[in-house]
């Protein structure tokens, strides 16, 4: 019986390495295309001329680069691509190594919900029966913080867990309610059904919960308690 359990072990094993041998052989061939062509070295250098030393503009480059290369690649694939087009880019710039590498990897996954290719959401679509593409919109559109949030990386680096304990974790628990903000910004509704000036003041509020600036960190607590106070004022509406 042991003997048994040993073999199918190994051969399920066996069969589920193949998608990994292929991931790595397309990710070889990938690689080995940048290297020999010298793709690589071109595309992160007209990266880095593109911006014109403008840091938020090679953010926003390296962001998209990140998520076309990221379609349809296995994590690795994309991280290792990304390895030698996007990240020496921001490197070049100014943004920390770890913080550069990061954010191309962030981004390079995020493409699993992004439009047109959105593997994820066509999975997700597969098992719900709804149309891909509007799955993957949607997928996007609920996803808005999280690609919000990835361009204070750079800037913010105790988001990376790099600082002090009581630093990491005051921009854990503002973190975690910037995320709530943004997404009810987007949502329309957070206490109640929100008002689009309201909307405003929770996304910028949100925003500024994240920034690396402890004025910017108060005046995002400052209009999230406003919108709580208007909010209050707003008899709650019973669902049918």
């Amino acid at each position: 019986m042991d003997t048994n359990k040993a073999t199918e072990s190994l051969e399920t094993g066996a069969k589920q390495s193949i998608i990994v041998v292929v991931a790595c052989a397309a990710a070889g061939i990938i690689i080995g295309t940048f290297f020999v062509s010298g793709l690589g070295d071109t595309m992160s250098r007209q990266i880095f001329l593109g911006s014109h030393g403008i840091m938020i503009i090679a953010l926003v480059i390296c962001a998209i680069v990140s998520l076309i290369l990221g379609m349809a690649m296995p994590t690795v694939a994309v991280y290792v691509t990304l390895l030698l087009v996007a990240i020496p880019a921001l490197i070049k710039m100014g943004v920390p190594v770890f913080a550069a590498h990061f954010f191309c990897f962030y981004f390079g996954l995020l493409s699993a919900i992004t439009p047109p290719v959105a593997l994820a959401a066509y999975v997700a679509a597969g098992i719900s029966g709804d149309n891909p593409i509007r799955t993957a919109i949607t997928a996007s559109y609920i996803a808005i913080p999280l690609y919000l949030i990835a361009f204070f990386l750079p800037y913010n680096q105790v988001m990376l867990w790099i600082g002090t304990p009581a630093a990491i974790a005051i921009t854990l628990v503002l973190g975690i309610i910037a995320s709530i903000v943004i997404a009810a910004s987007i949502g329309g509704y957070f206490l109640v059904k929100t008002r689009p000036w309201e909307n405003a003041m929770l996304m910028v509020g949100g925003l500024a919960l994240i920034a690396p600036f402890t004025i910017s960190k108060v005046g995002g607590l400052v209009l999230l308690a406003l919108v709580v106070f208007s909010q209050k004022k707003i008899p709650l509406v019973k669902t049918m």
